[in-house]
């Protein structure tokens, strides 16, 4: 029986290297317990054939995007942990500066993906919008002129592709989450300034939490009662021990719980466990593709 709170967004999606011939059926979104929206169905790969013609024109990066303050919000209850809790590290002054990560919106309603730069034929496409319902961006690793290549939310963990500049808006984020493995700990930082510091529950040795560079995908409301806490933040990483899960291609999230001893243990099926107060913070001030590194 799976640990509640454990591996929480699966979404079915097959990709075929080469262009749909026609529209598939829409992969249903489940979770370990809970839908985290109720009959919730979306297609994340587009048909070929549905592709819109597209300008060979770059789009310049434009400033970051606005974002609430990182403080605490009261639009929804907060369940602060009981104080058997694992305590907090205090946090830090800053970490390691690193430059602006570089992000792109999609902004077509239908985007082609291209195996390589320059390609004349896409391998496949993605709608503008993820399966959970949030508007798709997703993190750039290089951007060469009309060419926008991407992190893409598909396995194996860091996957990329290429976009047309003209398909996305680029803009940069000076946010970056980092979850260490090794002391169970996830600081959020801005601009090398630390915002947050906090335990973090992992996943446990034989459902270990994947490491590498990540993205936000979305950042979603949960019910309480599914264990998962009030809020998720999904990303884009898949679990490296669960192939399928309840059919779908098991993605990892970071995301409350209702076994406050777990925040700071590795027990996890795979996602990052917070307690509820710092979990609460992050939803309010992280934007869709801030960076995750899991190390």
């Amino acid at each position: 029986m799976p640990l509640v709170a454990s591996l929480v967004v699966a979404a079915a999606v097959a990709v075929d290297p080469h262009p749909f011939a026609g529209p598939e059926d829409p992969p249903t979104l489940a979770l370990a317990s809970e839908p985290l929206i109720s009959g919730a169905t979306a297609t994340t790969i587009a048909p070929a054939a549905t592709i819109p013609a597209t300008k060979d024109t770059a789009a310049a990066p434009v400033p970051e995007p606005a974002r609430p303050a990182p403080t605490a919000s009261t639009a929804a209850p907060v369940v602060v942990p009981p104080p058997s809790s694992p305590a907090r590290p205090a946090p830090t002054a800053s970490v390691p500066p690193t430059p602006p990560a570089t992000v792109a919106r999609f902004v077509s309603a239908v985007v082609p993906v291209y195996s390589h730069e320059g390609d004349t034929r896409a391998a496949f496409s993605l709608y503008a919008t993820t399966e959970l319902g949030t508007a798709r961006t997703v993190l750039a690793a290089a951007v060469h002129g009309d060419w926008v290549q991407v992190l893409l939310p598909l396995r194996p963990n860091g996957s990329t592709g290429w976009v047309r500049a003209a398909d996305v808006q680029l803009s940069t984020v000076s946010d970056r989450i980092d979850v260490d493995l090794a002391t169970r700990t996830l600081t959020w930082s801005r601009a090398g300034a630390v915002l947050l510091q906090t335990a973090a529950g992992t996943g446990a040795p034989a459902t270990p939490t994947p490491t590498g560079t990540f993205y936000v995908t979305d950042v979603l409301p949960s019910d309480p009662a599914a264990g998962r806490g009030l809020w998720v933040l999904a990303l884009n990483g898949h679990s490296d021990a669960y192939t399928t899960f309840e059919g779908g291609d098991a993605r990892i999230a970071i995301h409350g719980t209702s076994d406050p001893a777990s925040v700071g243990a590795a027990r996890s099926n795979g996602c990052v466990r917070l307690a509820a107060a710092p979990l609460d913070q992050l939803r309010v001030g992280v934007l869709p593709g801030t960076p995750v590194v899991i190390h």
